[in-house]
């Protein structure tokens, strides 16, 4: 897997509709689509960082949640932690 430069945005390369098509239960990944919501806000910039950033902690933690109860699969999990990690990289970038 090729590595990004560490000053590049992370990208996302698979919208999480589409993971939650492959699911049969969509309100088991609810998660997945509150952190895609803080990240694409985050790509806005209409709000505040800390706040979209504790968004996206607060759906990772119900992701791993759901996902310890057998909720969720391991697929939509693992969404919800890159997303997570992209949208703490860009914070972490704009924050400075």
């Amino acid at each position: 897997m090729r590595r990004q430069p560490e000053s590049a945005t992370p990208r996302w390369p698979q919208t999480p509709p589409q993971v939650i098509a492959q699911s049969a239960h969509w309100w088991r990944n609810t998660p997945l689509l509150d952190v895609h919501d803080a990240w694409q806000r985050l790509e806005v910039g209409d709000e505040e960082l800390p706040e979209v950033y504790a968004d996206a902690e607060h759906a990772l933690s119900e992701a791993t949640n759901l996902f310890n109860l057998g909720y969720m699969d391991l697929r939509a999990r693992a969404a919800c932690e890159e997303l997570f990690w992209a949208v703490g990289s860009a914070t972490l970038e704009r924050l400075g």
